[in-house]
């Protein structure tokens, strides 16, 4: 499980019926360019994202994914 905090900060919302984890707007706290996290579970499956700085933005990239399980970045 993801702790609250990151959860939050990094805008993930699961959708276990759906089959879906979005990513809203996600941010890194100042100090901090770059988090990977490895093995969320969804959905019975799990994901692995990272996300850094660039400029003023965060960007998230999916390293990896189980079958059936789509992952929106908004």
């Amino acid at each position: 499980a993801v702790p609250f905090m990151i959860s939050e900060l990094l805008g993930l919302r699961a959708d276990g019926f759906a089959r879906r984890l979005y990513v809203r707007r996600p941010l890194l706290p100042d100090g901090v360019e770059k988090l990977v996290l490895h093995d969320i579970r969804v959905a019975g499956t799990t994901v692995s994202l990272s996300f850094s700085k660039q400029s003023h933005e965060t960007l998230t990239q999916v390293i990896a994914k189980g079958t059936g399980l789509d992952v929106v970045i908004e």
